[in-house]
């Protein structure tokens, strides 16, 4: 559980990076208004990158919420 712990604190940092502010899980997408299409793909791209994973695009269109899109990078590393 620490692992997870400190894999969700990495990812969220990857994000706040790419927004410039703060975000916590509990955050919609929707409610953020510097995450536009563009960062969007932007922010999935440097997940794919550091992570060395795979976000298949439902999966992208699909989420609507920091949590989801966490949740998804730590299950996905932890398969591998």
């Amino acid at each position: 559980m620490a692992k997870d712990r400190r894999l969700e604190e990495e990812i969220l940092s990857v994000i706040r990076e790419m927004l410039g502010r703060k975000v916590s899980l509990e955050d919609k997408i929707e409610d953020i208004p510097e995450w536009d299409s563009l960062k969007y793909l932007q922010i999935v791209l440097e997940i794919e990158d550091r992570f060395k994973i795979n976000v298949p695009m439902d999966v992208v269109m699909s989420i609507d919420n920091v949590k989801e899109l966490v949740e998804f990078v730590v299950n996905s590393c932890n398969v591998k």
